[in-house]
């Protein structure tokens, strides 16, 4: 039971921390797009103007107020190529 409530909580925690990114690249105008999470992992269409912006999001996920979560970036053409 406490294995459930730790993965439920953690599940929150990381749901509103994507709010709060998502947030933040709609005021900065970004033309970037969460598409979608998977597990603990967020995953952005990244339009090529947008990416002096990213390290903002990069702090935003690992100093934010809702969690200090490990970022990695990875990029790639397609999703395939980018968890190679």
């Amino acid at each position: 039971i406490i294995g459930l409530f730790a993965q439920s909580f953690s599940s929150l925690v990381f749901s509103r921390a994507m709010c709060k990114a998502n947030r933040r690249m709609k005021e900065l105008g970004m033309r970037s797009k969460i598409i979608f999470m998977v597990h603990d992992e967020l995953v952005i269409d990244m339009h090529p103007a947008d990416e002096d912006v990213l390290p903002e999001i990069v702090d935003l996920m690992s100093n934010g107020p809702y969690g200090n979560f490990v970022v990695k970036v990875k990029k790639g053409t397609n999703y395939a190529e980018a968890t190679k």
